[in-house]
């Protein structure tokens, strides 16, 4: 039963984010919420496919402008993360790569830096400073540091993000 419940999640979610790339956030939402009931019931509160679910959501909420729902789920996705079992390590990264968007949405980068350079870090050391999603990373950071006036490490990280990309695509990896 675990392993039904914790693909149809996974096949939730996947339709969530599907629409949320497309722009129909209430459709990702009811997704993503139908995921989370499904997670929580079958996996326990505490797996980290209910972390990462609540990921998603916090995604939905800061695309739409609700930020303090966005900071809800993406407290309650911390500490599901912090408490689950198994391979959390990249999801930990999303979610701060996640949390400091959510404050640079806000205007507010200061409260963002922190989160961002977490993320970039562990993104990092689990998959190497030149991998693609490392880019990603660097770009929110730069985003944030940009907005803090600190425009030389921006533009190197901008620099660095933009090379990683340019490596993956002439090498075939993305």
């Amino acid at each position: 039963m675990e392993g039904i419940a914790r693909l149809a999640a996974r096949l939730l979610v996947r339709a969530g984010q599907s629409a949320r790339s497309r722009g129909q956030a209430a459709r990702a939402e009811r997704r993503f919420r139908f995921a989370l009931r499904i997670a929580e019931r079958a996996l326990g509160r505490t797996d980290v496919v209910v972390g990462a679910v609540l990921n998603d959501l916090g995604m939905v909420h800061t695309s739409q402008g609700q930020f303090d729902e966005a900071e809800r789920a993406y407290r309650r996705a911390h500490a599901v993360l912090l408490a689950a079992r198994g391979e959390v390590v990249l999801e930990l990264a999303a979610l701060y790569h996640n949390r400091g968007s959510l404050e640079h949405a806000r205007g507010r980068d200061a409260g963002g830096e922190p989160f961002a350079r977490r993320g970039l870090e562990i993104r990092e050391q689990a998959l190497g400073p030149d991998h693609p999603a490392v880019a990603a990373d660097a770009e929110g950071l730069a985003a944030i540091l940009d907005g803090l006036g600190q425009r030389d490490e921006a533009e190197a990280l901008y620099r660095r993000a933009r090379a990683i990309r340019l490596d993956a695509v002439l090498s075939g990896v993305q």
